[in-house]
């Protein structure tokens, strides 16, 4: 009872009251010493952490909560811990795993009539198809079929609008992709969703309607951790996108500040993002403060992280991102390594089909060459 109290609690009022909870039921399982209750104690720990972006924690308690769950017969338990499990291997990048357990998780879900379950794993499956294939109209039927399969799921269905401006976003083909998400609100039922909400909508506005994406920021600023370990998971996200907003606003000294907390995120477990790897964030940020060199390594492990991942839409992203760093910092020879990595960029998007990123990377080379900045 702790457990879920606890869960309950850092749902929707932040992370260390409901942790502390948490940890009291599993110090008393372990009394006790039933399998089951620690079981039932380490599984609810384990969506605690996965809820703030705790995400090697998250793996090492679920992995051992739900076996044995399963094991004692208790399903419903065991399906929710088992599919929270196989959606943080997502974010760490380990697609092969994912794609193994994906198939038998979901068939179980719909058995067991596990909608929260369901709903994690028809994600997961969207997410592993885009990362793999980066097809934009593959994701945008993903995201509005969500809107008729989830209406059922409440507040959650507003996750669909969050993917379709992703959608129109990467595809190109609308005026205002982030629009879809102030219609359906930023409420999604728990802290962790409803900033990964307001995050999107602030990121994609930053470069398609920069004049108000300030405000869409700063009417959220109490929703940015002070530290990568407080907070929503959804409070992590929304950091790293705002690090991207603000440099793409040209506020490079506010996204600078928030390098050192983007690097807590990395090594808390975050590796991938549904369109971006953390890595990149970090670069971005170490750019922002003029530490060049830390940036330079962030790509290159970004760059890595895409291609073994892999990570395909995400490949251009770092790529793009790289270049613009080495155009503002212009030390001899980096006009002509930004030049080639956005040729290298426009090339992948024109192979895979992303024309925003491709349209976006053809405009920085065309300003890269005829001597202009990129910020």
């Amino acid at each position: 009872l702790l457990g879920r109290a606890g869960y309950s609690r850092g749902m929707v009022s932040g992370g260390a009251a409901g942790l502390l909870l948490i940890e009291e039921g599993l110090r008393l399982a372990r009394e006790l010493g039933d399998p089951v209750i620690i079981g039932e104690a380490l599984g609810a720990r384990g969506v605690h952490h996965s809820n703030h972006l705790r995400v090697s924690d998250a793996i090492e308690d679920l992995a051992l909560a739900y076996p044995v769950l399963e094991k004692s017969g208790n399903r419903w338990e065991a399906i929710r811990f088992e599919a929270t499990y196989v959606r943080q291997l997502v974010i760490t990048g380990r697609g092969s795993e994912v794609s193994i357990m994906l198939p038998v998780v979901t068939q179980n879900a719909l058995e067991l009539g596990h909608l929260g379950a369901w709903f994690l794993m028809d994600q997961t499956r969207a997410h592993i198809e885009w990362c793999r294939h980066g097809s934009v109209a593959a994701f945008e039927r993903f995201a509005r079929d969500g809107l008729e399969k989830w209406a059922s799921l409440g507040p959650w269905v507003s996750a669909a609008n969050v993917y379709l401006a992703i959608a129109l976003f990467e595809g190109d083909t609308c005026d205002d992709p982030s629009a879809v998400i102030a219609s359906g609100g930023f409420s999604m039922g728990n802290e962790a969703w409803t900033d990964f909400a307001w995050a999107e909508y602030f990121v994609i506005s930053a470069e398609t309607h920069p004049h108000r994406a300030l405000a869409i920021l700063d009417s959220h600023l109490d929703r940015l951790p002070v530290s990568a370990a407080s907070g929503s998971g959804g409070g992590g996200l929304a950091l790293l996108r705002a690090i991207r907003g603000l440099a793409l606003l040209g506020e490079l000294a506010r996204s600078a500040t928030l390098y050192e907390l983007s690097v807590e995120i990395l090594r808390m477990g975050s590796v991938i993002g549904v369109n971006s790897v953390v890595e990149c964030d970090c670069g971005i940020a170490a750019a922002a403060g003029g530490k060049w060199d830390l940036a330079e390594t962030h790509f290159n492990n970004a760059l890595h992280v895409t291609r073994t991942a892999p990570h395909v839409p995400a490949e251009p992203d770092v790529l793009q991102w790289h270049a613009w760093m080495l155009l503002q910092r212009r030390a001899s020879g980096d006009v002509e390594r930004a030049v080639g990595m956005l040729r290298e960029c426009v090339g992948l998007c024109e192979r895979v089909g992303l024309p925003r990123r491709a349209r976006v990377a053809t405009e920085m080379l065309r300003d890269s060459t005829e001597g202009r900045g990129t910020a």
